[in-house]
């Protein structure tokens, strides 16, 4: 009974707090997303030292027995993650770039076999990964999104996926080197061995973490001098029509610095060094593209959640009427267009006001924030980035435990003195409590019963930690598996069990985020019907999951957006987009709305239990007030809460009695997305030695003064595969050597060098035609090989001769060959792949 009338008080609540203009709606929800008082833990990629240690490399079968590298056409890296852009108007990948390929000869058919590793020689569709779609040129209204799964059963498919590994990480060997020896050995016999998931292993991830307090980014790891603790500010959230970087850069022309000849738009950011010494500057800006945006502490700031303060409900009333009022003068006195300084001075002021009003009334609360931010980074906090001790990740942790203090700052789901009554207790100088609406910071787990597995059907911040990172990001890895169907055969790795589509923005399938409406339509005599999800089933399932996805999506910018089609939104006008953004604002203000309004039943509830004379201190109160831990953030609408206990939904029996809910839901998801990467194809140590016998060999190798160091395959040795190999390399040399002297014409730096996917090395040629006892065969029966190319050179009409050319005169040993030509040649394509820019003066 009480628990039917606290629903109807807080739903009567919240209803009426939705009874206001539209404008206030949406000018708290703005404030709001703003997050000035919230902490999160924004996410980047970083390409791995290894990677093989992301998810296995996609690829692709079109013809049966052959298996062809799904690689982007811009870093020419194969893709991992499970969707990523393809060209629908047929736009070919650049002429040099052919993707790798692998032929099962007693599966192919004969007159299409090939051989490992040998370029494809046909054209592939131009395509991007993730990472590389923030900075291509190609036109978005030729972009689509393909999604591609790995198929159980296809043992072929994923051996070529483990070989790609291999040979992506021994393409990337120089980078292994500075690990070096030491290091090393340490793993190598250490108890690191079987930790397969664990970043101490290869600690120089894929992933870099920093934290995000209001406005701030504070992180450690940087190369910046001199080393330390970063901190700068964020981007601002994406709402408007235009970017982000775009506003900043047209409210502070002042910024623009000249480096190296151009102007360039920087920003101010401060360094603690490992001394505890502050040093700030001015550096070039980046824009910036977090991944996923884990919520730690919703700081509670504009949902009106502190109904006892005065100067609190005062302050957030005052703001948002002031707020309005600044934007109907800024739409009522912008000038039109050609009047932009009017126009950006007129902004300023008005951000200046609104500024100045917020610290009036908030300062004293966000400045206790910064003081114990400070007083981690001045005293207690170690700044200095390690691999293995202190790597961004637990720089991050570090700076929010508080677990020394008598009263753990944000362990508990409450602060350990409620807010609305914290004018009223009595407070020692260690009594320090921060004003939040709830927590999070504790580790996001949902164990199932019987098991030490994690849940993740319900989750979409832990289907996104739990797997292996990728390019991706948090909503189009999440929408990928409960909703990405593939081009043609029509897989999906979703359940698919209704064809209600769920919702795309909260990324919640009613089948996946609901037990009780998941039960209800796998139980007997159940199937077909219609059983309605309420609100607790989609926004409050897991707050800490739907806090974390609205906010990711607040600095997602508007180029990775698209619609029911496939279609971006970024092609299709300012309307699709302004639709968009109001979505993302309503179930924020709504689920904020609700955690306010809970958040105030129960410190309602102290207020009636605490003592009616006489001094209350925090002693006294921590008898009658003692919030939950921070599991309690995160519990499913039917976990059953007694006092400090939480009791999991509990199963639920589809009629056998040996299959529960949470089995099949585990079966499905739990196995289904880790499937797609090694860790569950080849044991841990079979893994771990393959990589450790890759960085030994390399160590070995140059040490000893050899240049070749071991790779897991060999060539083919005939006679097609060996002009094949011959052709693909002189082709590359050529390519290569073109498009560098094109970059240092433009006075840049070559990009195409040791470590890049397409590098070949000019003396690979050379070695190719040492040995004549290998060209033997070759000579004596492929003769028109050489006919064709002297047929090809001559339909050009061009007086250069291509370096395929002159190796075939060589092999074939005819009166024109020359070797001293070829060499100068291959020298100078050394030298041009060495050349560096030439600094600006």
């Amino acid at each position: 009974m009480r628990s039917k009338t606290l629903y109807v008080k807080v739903s009567s609540r919240v209803s009426k707090q939705q009874k206001v203009s539209q404008d206030e709606l949406i000018a708290r929800a703005l404030l709001q997303a703003c997050g000035f008082t919230d902490y999160d833990y924004v996410q980047e990629h970083r390409r791995p030292t290894f990677p093989s240690l992301g998810p296995a490399p996609q690829v692709d079968s079109q013809f049966t027995g052959i298996y062809e590298a799904i690689q982007c056409s811009e870093c020419r890296s194969c893709i991992r993650s499970f969707h990523f852009y393809e060209c629908k108007t047929g736009c070919p990948d650049y002429p040099i770039h052919r993707n790798h390929i692998k032929t099962i000869p007693e599966k192919a058919q004969p007159q299409l076999l090939e051989h490992i590793f040998l370029d494809s020689m046909g054209p592939t569709p131009y395509r991007l990964c993730c990472n590389c779609m923030e900075t291509s040129s190609h036109p978005n209204d030729h972009l689509e999104i393909a999604y591609k799964f790995k198929k159980a059963g296809d043992i072929d498919s994923h051996v070529f996926s483990r070989e790609l590994d291999a040979l992506e990480d021994h393409i990337k060997g120089q980078g292994l080197l500075s690990f070096g020896n030491a290091f090393l050995d340490h793993i190598s016999v250490g108890g690191l061995r079987r930790s397969m998931n664990s970043r101490q292993l290869f600690p120089a991830g894929n992933a870099h973490c920093a934290l995000m307090f209001g406005p701030l980014i504070i992180e450690n790891g940087m190369t910046i001098h001199p080393g330390g603790a970063l901190i700068s500010s964020r981007a601002l959230p994406s709402l408007g029509r235009h970017s982000p970087r775009e506003v900043k850069e047209y409210l502070r022309q002042e910024d623009y610095r000249t480096l190296q000849g151009c102007d360039v738009f920087c920003t101010q950011v401060y360094s603690v060094s490992s001394s505890r010494h502050v040093y700030t500057a001015m550096k070039r800006a980046r824009e910036r593209r977090f991944l996923c945006s884990r919520k730690q502490l919703s700081g509670g700031l504009f949902t009106d959640y502190n109904h006892s303060r005065p100067m609190w409900k005062l302050g957030e009333k005052n703001l948002i009427q002031f707020f309005l009022r600044l934007a109907s003068i800024w739409r009522d006195e912008k000038a039109p267009t050609g009047h932009e300084n009017n126009n950006r001075t007129l902004l300023q002021k008005c951000a200046e006001q609104l500024t100045n009003m917020l610290q009036s009334f908030f300062s004293d609360d966000i400045n206790s924030h910064l003081f114990l931010l400070a007083q981690k980074l001045g005293k207690t906090q170690k700044l200095t980035y390690s691999r293995m001790s202190n790597n961004c990740q637990d720089f991050c942790n570090g700076l929010l435990n508080y677990d020394k203090y008598y009263y753990p700052m944000f362990n508990a789901v409450y602060p350990f003195i409620p807010v609305s009554l914290s004018p009223e207790i009595e407070q020692e100088p260690d009594d320090r409590c921060l004003s939040y609406l709830q927590s999070f910071v504790k580790p996001l787990q949902y164990p199932i019963p019987g098991s030490s597995q994690r849940a993740m059907i319900g989750s979409a911040v832990t289907m996104y930690s739990s797997y292996a990172q990728n390019d991706a990001d948090l909503i189009d890895h999440v929408y990928s598996v409960r909703f990405g169907v593939e081009q043609g055969d029509g897989f999906s790795l979703g359940l698919r069990l209704s064809n209600s589509g769920g919702d795309p923005y909260l990324l919640k399938d009613e089948e996946m985020s609901c037990s009780d409406r998941f039960a209800a339509e796998q139980s007997p005599g159940q199937a077909g019907q219609n059983h309605s999800c309420s609100l607790a089933d989609h926004l409050l399932d897991c707050p800490v999951d739907n806090l974390s996805v609205l906010q990711t999506h607040m600095h997602r910018q508007k180029k990775y957006y698209t619609d029911g089609d496939r279609q971006f939104l970024a092609t299709q006008g300012p309307a699709a987009w302004m639709t968009n953004r109001p979505q993302i604002l309503r179930r924020l203000k709504l689920l904020n709305d609700f955690l306010a309004e809970i958040a105030g039943h129960f410190q309602e509830c102290c207020r009636m239990l605490l003592p009616k004379v006489g001094v209350v201190n925090v002693k006294a109160l921590r008898k009658i007030w003692r919030p939950g831990g921070t599991v309690f953030s995160r519990a499913w609408h039917m976990d059953k809460r007694d006092r400090d206990t939480l009791h999991y939904a509990p199963d639920i029996d589809f009629g056998d009695g040996e299959m529960s809910n949470w089995k099949s839901v585990g079966f499905f998801t739990f196995g289904t997305t880790f499937a797609q990467t090694h860790r569950q194809m080849i044991s841990g140590d079979e893994l771990f030695m393959t990589r450790l016998k890759t960085m030994k060999s390399l160590l070995e190798s140059r040490q000893a003064g050899r240049e070749d160091a071991w790779s897991p395959w060999e060539w083919c040795t005939c006679d097609l595969c060996k002009i094949h190999r011959l052709k693909s390399r002189c082709h590359r040399v050529d390519c290569n050597a073109l498009d560098n002297e094109k970059t240092l014409g433009r006075g840049e730096t070559p990009a195409i060098k040791p470590g890049h996917p397409d590098y070949v090395s000019p003396s690979e040629v050379e070695r190719l035609l040492r040995d004549q006892v290998f060209w033997e065969s070759v000579v004596e029966g492929k003769q028109y090989i050489l006919t064709w190319e002297k047929e090809n050179h001559g339909k050009r009409g061009s007086g250069w001769v291509s370096t395929y050319l002159l190796c075939l005169r060589l092999v074939f040993g005819t009166d024109n060959a020359d070797a001293q030509l070829l060499h100068f040649r291959l020298e100078e394509y050394t030298r041009l792949g060495q050349e560096q820019r030439e600094p600006s003066r």
